[in-house]
């Protein structure tokens, strides 16, 4: 049951990173169009969970932490990233973790 609901979600995301993959992407415009079906589908399959694929950290959650810490501090990126809370939080909580800490980038 784990694994069918692991592969369903594994599915889903593959098909709205290739749905994202075929836009145009040549300017920071149309990526930050791409980004709002990224991360309504990031959120969605968190569901009510404390990390993005269950209750313990994993390696999803170490791979997307840099890209939506960077994502949500660029001025155009606060946005999309203000209509979902729920990975805010996330974000924040990761942000906290001394591998993060360690290996954080430099403030821009």
């Amino acid at each position: 049951m784990l694994r069918d609901v692991q592969t369903d979600r594994a599915d889903r995301s593959r098909h709205v990173i290739r749905q994202v993959g075929r836009q145009e992407l040549n300017d920071f415009g149309a990526v930050l169009n791409g980004s709002e079906p990224c991360l309504s589908e990031i959120d969605r399959l968190m569901e009510d969970h404390r990390f993005l694929a269950g209750e313990h950290v994993s390696l999803a959650d170490l791979m997307v932490i840099p890209l939506l810490h960077f994502f949500g501090n660029v001025p155009d990126g606060r946005a999309p990233m203000a209509e979902h809370p729920k990975l805010q939080n996330w974000v924040k909580q990761m942000e906290t973790r001394q591998s993060f800490q360690v290996t954080k980038p430099p403030a821009f």
